[in-house]
């Protein structure tokens, strides 16, 4: 008997998690966008850049491919980024903005060839200043290309 008491509070233990609340991961991704933009006015730079480029990646990992409002704002920071980063000469900068760009020129536009091109950039500044994470990113967004191609023949 007692067994049976105590696999009935465990069960009603385990089961108060489906009472809690719980926030979606848009929300979440909300708030760090909202913080993100927050913090954007005191940055110079690099840290600009680099806070607009995620700002932008947020965008792109978080929200459906088919809701445009999000795109205008991946493409809204994506060219900011690469704005500032060219004229500061910051090339990680440039990289990943264009990353960011590519997918908008891919899934916004239907722009396979400027979204390969924007990406192929990417990957030549990647492996020029040797940062692993640009050049990765890069492939990744290379291979929904190539499948964009796939698809559309």
């Amino acid at each position: 008997m007692k067994k049976y008491f105590y696999i009935s509070a465990l069960s009603f233990t385990f089961s108060l998690n489906a009472f809690t609340q719980n926030i979606s991961a848009n929300e979440i991704d909300s708030l760090s966008i909202d913080s993100l933009k927050k913090a954007l006015p005191s940055l110079k730079d690099n840290a600009k850049v680099d806070c607009l480029n995620q700002i932008a990646m947020e965008y792109n990992y978080s929200y459906s491919y088919e809701d445009v409002t999000k795109m205008d704002s991946i493409y809204y920071y994506g060219s900011e980024a690469n704005k500032e980063a060219t004229k500061i000469g910051y090339k990680k900068g440039i990289g990943f903005s264009l990353v960011n760009l590519s997918r908008t020129e891919l899934f916004a536009n239907k722009n396979i060839p400027a979204a390969e091109k924007n990406i192929r950039e990417s990957i030549l500044i990647g492996e020029s200043i040797n940062n692993p994470d640009l050049v990765g990113w890069a492939y990744y967004e290379l291979g929904e290309i190539d499948q964009a191609k796939n698809n559309s023949q």
